[in-house]
């Protein structure tokens, strides 16, 4: 198992070098984020790579399976699968239809019951997505079936 983290942690490392790479290709305003996510994916397979070379594991299996007791599975796998959806259908039904509806399922998974909070915060992380990244950021977010409105 520790040889196989170890050749895991290397090629992290190399990946995020490709990334990194790449992404110096692209314009200077597409790039910046992707070599952040670069250099964070770096850092992390360094960490990941020096737990490796520890004496002592960073966790046991008992310790690893105690923390994924407490998981429902079919909430994650619901999750999931809305998530599939969301992204698969964005293009078509657009950032802000999608997303408000996919927060709501997602609350509703998570047992939030009352409309009000469904609606108020679907709608108001919506609004904070798309000032930041739509209109702060200047990211070009799918409009979908609101093409010709926004």
């Amino acid at each position: 198992m520790r040889q196989l983290d170890k050749i895991t942690g290397v090629l992290l490392v190399l990946l995020s070098l490709v990334i990194y790479g790449q992404a110096s290709t692209y314009p200077d305003e597409a790039s910046n984020y992707v070599k952040y996510l670069a250099v964070a994916l770096c850092l992390l397979a360094a960490v990941f790579l020096v737990q490796t070379f520890r004496k002592t594991p960073a966790f046991s299996w008992p310790e690893i399976r105690q923390h994924f007791a407490g998981i429902q599975w079919a909430s994650l796998m619901l999750t999931l699968l809305f998530t599939v959806i969301y992204v698969a259908t964005m293009k078509w039904i657009g950032f802000i239809i999608g997303t408000i509806v996919f927060i709501m399922v997602e609350l509703a998974l998570l047992g939030v019951r009352k409309a009000s909070h469904l609606v108020g915060i679907s709608v108001i992380s919506t609004a904070v997505l798309y000032v930041s990244f739509g209109i702060l950021l200047s990211i070009r977010l799918p409009a979908g079936i609101l093409d010709g409105i926004l």
